[in-house]
């Protein structure tokens, strides 16, 4: 019995232990937000790679759409009108042009973006260059990155710092790339409706 009491005392010592002066149980201290921070930059770079891989899936997209439809007009339809009636041939014209100019711009839209210019560790260091994208470090030797890396390693701050740019400047290319899918959607769009709208009043008013 005296055992059996001597061990209730000391669980409810280790009870009391984990308690403040208020009865309330005390928070363990995390690390300083370091978890926090690491899901932070995850979801951040999970949503610029999603987004990237639905853009360039839309700009595939468009390139196979109007291919076929420029394919389709200069090859078939334009022959057979320029022999028929000529008076078809300017809704075939405006439907090319306005495909190329969609097609045009969902090349571009996919096309990736290679830097040409020179960089060195002290451009690293200064925030000049990006020492996490690939057409910055592979400019550096093999000895500068992983000196860069190990840098950026032992400083948590910085490396903290690197990844806000990283992702800051990931999000200038979404940014281009989606504005030139507006318009290779808005230029098929415009395209098709102002070639439709043509072919009609060809068709009515002839």
């Amino acid at each position: 019995m005296e055992a059996d009491q001597a061990e209730d005392s000391e669980r409810d010592g280790d009870g009391d232990g984990d308690r403040d002066g208020g009865g309330k149980k005390k928070k363990k201290k995390g690390d300083s937000g370091g978890r926090s921070v690491e899901t932070l930059f995850k979801v951040l770079y999970r949503n610029h790679v999603e987004l990237t891989a639905i853009a360039d899936t839309k700009a595939n997209i468009m390139v196979g759409i109007n291919g076929l439809l420029t394919s389709v007009s200069l090859g078939a339809v334009l022959p057979r009108i320029a022999e028929s009636d000529a008076q078809w041939l300017a809704p075939a014209i405006l439907l090319i042009l306005g495909c190329g100019v969609s097609l045009a711009c969902a090349i571009l839209s996919a096309r990736p973006r290679v830097s040409t210019s020179q960089v060195s560790l002290d451009d690293m260091r200064s925030h000049r260059a990006n020492l996490m994208f690939f057409g910055h470090f592979t400019k550096l030797t093999p000895d500068d990155y992983a000196l860069g890396l190990r840098e950026l390693i032992d400083n948590a701050d910085l490396l903290r710092e690197q990844m806000a740019r990283d992702i800051h400047q990931l999000g200038f290319v979404l940014t281009r790339k989606y504005r030139l899918l507006w318009a290779s959607y808005t230029a098929l769009l415009v395209t098709v409706v102002a070639s439709i709208g043509s072919a009609l009043a060809l068709s009515l008013f002839a």
